[in-house]
């Protein structure tokens, strides 16, 4: 997870206080209907999901 936590990051994007269920929303702060990506660990399986939404 760090290393995705350090890839967005390095994108520009900052990961919101607000989240969807166990998911961390993660989104451009200048840009309000900008993309997001949606980070998800699975501690049971050990697999990270990411999602990225594109809000055109």
């Amino acid at each position: 997870m760090a290393a995705l936590h350090a890839y967005l990051e390095k994108l520009g994007y900052v990961k919101q206080k607000r989240s969807l269920g166990e998911k961390e929303i993660w989104a451009k702060p200048d840009q309000l209907d900008g993309d997001l990506f949606y980070l998800y660990f699975n501690p049971i399986t050990r697999e990270i999901e990411l999602t990225r939404v594109l809000n055109n």
